[in-house]
């Protein structure tokens, strides 16, 4: 990104995840801006829908248009008629680098570089977590994936309509040996 001034300014920051990260939990922090819970653990395979107050309920009251693309576990927070784009895929097979990444780039460019744009546009990408699971954080595969991950930003800031703001993040870091 900080090879793109001209696309708008780059704020790094580094945030600290606080128990539980697993990933429902962080997804659902997220949204609602709530603290996990570690009752929240317990539902991670079988989540209620999000009924309290957060952004994707927010950004539809205000006449704003959601899409979200990659973790399936968005088509288990909210219901179907949140989204008005989607594409989920498998997200439990860790050693599953590249289905849920590929699937969300196919998804979005659609076959052209032009993509149709919505107000929040959720893009979950998945194999960097899968590679840290599946191998360790300097691993090559992992690396790899984080080249692959720069190469579709790239084409995502190339994308992007003029005064868009992108924001870049993850639902937990990753020790050396791969773990949250």
């Amino acid at each position: 990104i900080a090879r793109f001034p001209s696309r708008g300014m780059l704020c790094p920051c580094r945030l600290r995840a606080d128990y539980p990260t697993v990933t429902t939990s962080r997804m659902r922090a997220l949204v609602t801006g709530a603290r996990p819970r570690f009752a929240e653990v317990l539902q991670t395979i079988h989540t209620p829908y999000i009924t309290e107050d957060n952004l994707v309920d927010q950004v539809r009251a205000c006449g704003g248009s959601v899409a979200a693309f990659g973790d399936e576990v968005w088509s288990e927070l909210f219901r179907e008629e949140s989204f008005a784009a989607s594409a989920f895929f498998d997200s439990l097979n860790v050693r599953d680098l590249d289905t849920v990444d590929h699937g969300i780039v196919r998804s979005i460019f659609n076959a052209t570089d032009a993509p149709t744009w919505h107000t929040l546009n959720i893009l979950h990408f998945l194999g960097l977590d899968h590679a840290g699971h599946s191998f360790v954080a300097r691993h090559q595969q992992t690396r790899a994936k984080l080249r692959e991950l720069d190469h579709i930003m790239v084409r995502l800031l190339h994308a992007l309509p003029p005064k868009t703001l992108l924001v870049v993040l993850g639902d937990h870091g990753m020790t050396r040996a791969g773990d949250h």
